[in-house]
């Protein structure tokens, strides 16, 4: 199954995309230069977890990412995106 999400936030490297089909935020780190911003719409696999491929449906390329963290509540979002949480 194919999981779409919008990218919401962004510090440094770790990004946090909105899953609205989950009500939750998926937290990934970029292992490439690929550029990424506000509003893409991110696709992937879904139970990818580790290291795996993502594609900016919005700027037309596919990169290497590290899944930092699935299923993050909003409360908990900017201690996921400083990287101050231990990672479930």
């Amino acid at each position: 199954m194919l999981i779409v999400g919008v990218v919401e936030k962004i510090n440094v490297d770790r990004v946090a995309i909105w899953v609205e089909e989950q009500g939750s935020y998926k937290i990934i780190r970029l292992r490439s230069p690929a550029h990424i911003e506000q509003g893409d719409v991110m696709c992937w696999s879904d139970g990818l977890e580790g290291s795996c491929t993502y594609w900016n449906a919005t700027k037309g390329w596919n990169a290497e990412v590290s899944v930092q963290a699935q299923d993050v509540a909003i409360d908990l979002l900017a201690c996921h995106l400083r990287g101050s949480v231990i990672f479930e």
